[in-house]
């Protein structure tokens, strides 16, 4: 594939949601396309190989297992239907995308060094429209043809720039920031951390606490990986974490009060989580099927299972005000496969994430780096949001760790990191 295609492909998944409002819908299914074509692309190559690899093999069973645990709970409950075979298919596009991209290529440092650097000019530009956002937000995203809704918290509005969500632009503005701190880490070069440090300063602005805790992670990491570890935990108790209650004090309790002290019938989110583990409990192990808590599916036609556990009466999930129905992820998995379901689907993360002992020892510390990171960056994500198949996370994380497991394949990268 060469490489003007590449960062097209790169730019429409990342502003799809926004191509898609100004030019046409179809557009926002430009990432479900992709993983359809790269599924039949895989199946054409095993046909024609009749070979494939035991890491392939073991990620995929765990994932056919887990889809079988899925439909014998829709089965049981309503009996498998259209929606919850969707449902089925959008909770396991990631393993899709991540299973084809190892599968299918190899040789990918030029790949995943193309795709890093146009993530970061990306990055620049929307530093730039991120400060037209912050300071004209009404104007701009009447521009831009977004429903006007401003999240306010501890008295600044949560920028989003060109997304359409300020979840997403944080999220994208922390990863250019993982991209640069990976480059500081692997080659030292104090301008890469400088920049790491104005990316992360831009995704504060989305005023996420997410990327709060993806900051103390990465600098608790540092440190810790300082040749002094007990200066290091004592430098994080004593700074750190006084720091970052300084700094971001406010944010951390209106998210406190937002999503842990108040009552389940008044937050959303913490109702799907409380009665995820009900349900569990209630439906064990197989939990209440595909399509039918916590996902996008089960908002149209509205589950059954919310006015069986009195959900329907909490704000935001209601069928009048579904807004936040699909507020979480962990908890959409628990409740719709059960026990068995959610250990399945931990352990084909568990099996992606061993890799990076092979990574630490035959690539570039760069790529192990990045690896990490953005695994991590994901799994703090999910804990509030359906990253794993939203648009357009979940196929660019997928992507980027499926091109480095893919680069084990080859032989040992010796290429330094470009400054």
């Amino acid at each position: 594939m060469s490489r003007i295609v590449i960062q097209i492909l790169l730019v429409v998944l990342l502003f799809q949601e926004l191509l898609a409002v100004n030019i046409h819908p179809i557009i926002d299914m430009t990432d479900e396309i992709i993983v359809v074509f790269l599924a039949f692309l895989v199946l054409v190559k095993l046909i024609k190989t009749q070979t494939i690899s035991k890491h392939t093999m073991i990620v995929s069973l765990l994932a056919i297992a887990f889809l079988i645990i899925g439909f014998i709970s829709s089965f049981l409950r309503d009996g498998i239907t259209i929606n919850s075979i969707i449902s089925s298919f959008l909770v396991v596009k990631g393993f899709i995308v991540y299973l084809t991209i190892f599968e299918l290529t190899g040789k990918n440092e030029n790949k995943i060094k193309l795709i890093l650097k146009t993530m970061i000019v990306i990055g620049y530009l929307l530093m730039f429209f991120a400060v037209i956002d912050f300071l004209f937000y009404e104007r701009f995203r009447a521009l831009l043809n977004l429903e006007y809704r401003a999240d306010i918290r501890a008295g600044l509005v949560s920028v989003q720039s060109l997304m359409t969500h300020p979840g997403v632009y944080g999220w994208f503005m922390s990863l250019c920031g993982i991209i640069m701190f990976s480059k500081f880490l692997s080659n030292k070069n104090k301008k890469n951390i400088i920049i790491s440090i104005i990316f992360f300063l831009f995704a504060i602005i989305s005023l996420r606490f997410k990327v709060i805790m993806l900051l103390a992670f990465l600098i608790s990491y540092l440190l810790f990986k300082s040749k002094n570890k007990i200066l290091g935990i004592i430098v994080v108790i004593l700074f750190v974490a006084p720091t970052f209650l300084f700094f971001f004090g406010d944010l951390l309790s209106l998210t406190i009060e937002r999503y842990i002290q108040i009552d389940y019938d008044e937050s959303a989110r913490k109702a799907l989580y409380l009665f995820s583990f009900v349900i569990a409990k209630d439906y064990f192990p197989f939990g209440t099927g595909f399509g039918t808590y916590g996902t996008f599916q089960s908002i149209d036609p509205y589950s059954s299972v919310y006015y069986e556990f009195g959900l329907n009466h909490v704000w935001g999930l209601s069928p009048d005000n579904p807004m936040w129905l699909t507020d979480t992820f962990w908890p959409a998995i628990l409740g719709e496969t059960g026990l068995l379901g959610i250990i399945l689907y931990g352990c084909v993360f568990l099996i992606i994430f061993k890799k990076r002992k092979q990574i630490k020892k035959r690539l570039n510390s760069y790529y192990y780096y990045i690896f990490i990171f953005v695994f991590i960056h994901a799994f703090l994500e999910s804990l509030a949001e359906q990253i794993y198949f939203s648009s357009p996370q979940f196929i660019i994380i997928f992507t980027l760790l499926g091109l480095i497991s893919a680069e084990l394949k080859e032989k040992k990268v010796e290429e330094s990191v470009d400054s």
